[in-house]
This record gives C-alpha cells, structure tokens and sequence, in this order.
C-alpha cells in the first residue's frame, strides 16, 4: 500500500497556540485581578486550576504503513528522527514562522511534504514536569527578529517543580540546552543531576531591589555570562521563571529592540502557569518601571532605557552590540 500522508495538509500553516492561550494574548494588558495582588517571589503560592502555560504540539498523521516505521522532521539544519509502528506522531516545541519538511519511510516506501508554523508568539515550550517554559527568541525587531532556540526561560527543575525524565530528555536532544543559569538566592547546589549541562549560579533580585548598587553588579555579571557563546542553549530561571527571571528577560527584549508591547505581554504571560496572576499595573512592576526611570524618562524607548539601566550596571557599548549580534537575525 503507498504511504499517504494526512495531516497536516501539504503547505498548510499550523498554530502552535492553544484556544486559552490565543485568548490571553488577544486580551493582554485588559487584567484587572492581579493590580493588588503583592508577590512574594521568594515564597510563590501555586494557583488553583490548570496549567495553561504549555506549549502545544502538532499531530502528524498517514496512512499506508503497517509495522515498523521511521519519520523525519527537518527546519533549517535541524533534523529529527523517530521510530515507532503508529501512524500518528505528535511533535513538540516547534519554532514559530518556520517551514518543516516531514517524510514517512516503511518497507522501501516513503512519502514526504511539508507545512509552516504560524508566527504567533510567544514560543510556549512543553517540558514534562515544570511550568511557565518559553523561548526569549521569535519576537520582531525594527531589522529583524531575536533568535529562537538560543535562550529559555522558565521555572526551576527541582525543589517546587520537579522535571520528569522525559522532560529532560527534550531538555537535552530537542533543545539541546547546555546551561542551567540559575538566578535563585535560595538555593546552593544544582537543579540538574546530568553533566551535559553546566550549572551557572548568579543569584538576582526583582522590581524595586534593581536600583541597589550589589544588584546593579550582579545583573552586570549575568549579561557578560550572556556573552559566552559556548554556553549557548541556555535556560535561565528563578524559582518560578516570573519575576526575577521576568524583570532580567525584559531588559535583555528591550535592549535588543523589542516592542514594547510585547515586552508587557511577555510579562503577563507568566500568568497562564501556576505561579498566580501578573500584570503590568501591579504594584511591583510599578516599582521596576519605577527604577528605570532613574536612567531615561517614560517617554523614550524601552531599548534606550535599557541601554542606560546596563550601562549602569557595567555593560560597555560594545558588548550591548556583541549581544545583539549574537541573539537578532533579519527576518
């Protein structure tokens, strides 16, 4: 029988975003709840509810194979390889606005095509077992895009969340991350016990505590380990991936050109895991926007008061722009 693939349809785009996460993103900025909530982010309470910070995958399906089969996935010059006697396969942690190439191999048959992923950010990325996992990358600049694939944010993997052996697997061949860059203060000794990934530990503070000269120094610190190209994949957290690693990751989007739009949105998407609601008119994120007023008014652009807030913290010209060069890409 000649192998048919299904779905998804030959050219077809496909979404990476689930119903309830469309939602949240068509409503950014409309939260109300979360403007007097206080957050304790070196005690965070678990939200009642589902998880809905997942990413979603996507379902290939044909027909035609009986036994035994092989399935390639190709974007760029990534290639996947799976095994199995189904005739479902269910793919996840897509890049977004990218092409896949797919093909089916059984008994000297093969059949192959192709689809698209929509470009809608951000990139949710599923790791059995934690929460609140997405790609710094994928988000338009004024000449391009910030890269995907190079920097992960997202909860830890141990002590409140605990990543299960699958998750560390994709952790480690699908994302093939090699950094765990662990911003907690409460804690001394690794959350991965694998050696493929070298542990990074620079304690950070959040919102109001950014404007003290140790915190200056140590955001300082973390930028120029940003700067080691062999480090890279990196996955960067605190306990929750919400604030600390939240306040870090906007002022890294921001240097980099990020609008600033979607530098709240990526805030608030903290607010679809389990680590309660965040919102850009919260009281602590009043004190961050607070403490960069300190460097550049309101009024400029989040990208200059980035600029001056790491230039407060050490951070020379050149190395803003060795960043940029490494992280932006045309689009």
């Amino acid at each position: 029988m000649k192998i048919e693939l299904i779905t998804p349809a030959r050219g077809a785009r496909v979404s990476l975003l689930t119903a309830m996460q469309r939602s949240f993103i068509d409503q950014a900025g409309q939260s109300e709840s979360a403007g007097a909530q206080p957050i304790d982010f070196l005690n965070l309470n678990r939200s009642e509810g589902e998880d809905c910070s997942l990413g979603t995958g996507v379902v290939l399906a044909w027909r035609g194979t009986s036994g035994r089969c092989r399935v390639v996935l190709r974007c760029r010059a990534e290639t996947w390889t799976f095994d199995g006697d189904a005739q479902t396969l269910t793919v996840r942690n897509l890049r977004a606005g990218e092409r896949y190439d797919w093909s089916v191999c059984s008994d000297g048959q093969e059949a192959d095509s192709w689809f698209e992923t929509e470009n809608t950010l951000p990139r949710f990325i599923h790791l059995d077992g934690d929460t609140n996992v997405r790609d710094l990358g994928g988000w338009p600049t004024a000449t391009g895009r910030v890269r995907q694939g190079l920097i992960y944010r997202g909860s830890e993997f141990d002590r409140h969340m605990q990543l299960s052996p699958r998750g560390l697997d994709e952790l480690l061949h699908r994302l093939r991350v090699r950094t765990d860059l662990d911003l907690r203060e409460e804690t001394q000794t690794p959350g991965l016990d694998t050696p493929a990934v070298q542990w990074v530990h620079q304690p950070l503070s959040a919102y109001a505590n950014l404007s003290q000269p140790d915190q200056l120094r140590a955001y300082g610190a973390v930028f120029r380990t940003l700067l080691r190209e062999e480090l890279y994949p990196i996955y960067v957290h605190c306990w929750g991936g919400a604030d600390r690693t939240g306040c870090l990751c906007y002022l890294l989007q921001a240097l980099l050109g990020v609008r600033e739009e979607h530098l709240l949105l990526d805030y608030e998407i903290t607010s679809l895991s389990v680590w309660g609601k965040r919102s850009r008119t919260s009281e602590p994120f009043e004190q961050f926007m607070a403490v960069l007023d300190a460097y550049a008014p309101r009024s400029d652009a989040p990208q200059r008061r980035a600029e001056r807030f790491w230039q407060a913290a050490g951070i020379t010209p050149e190395e803003m722009n060795a960043f940029r060069r490494l992280m932006l890409e045309d689009a």
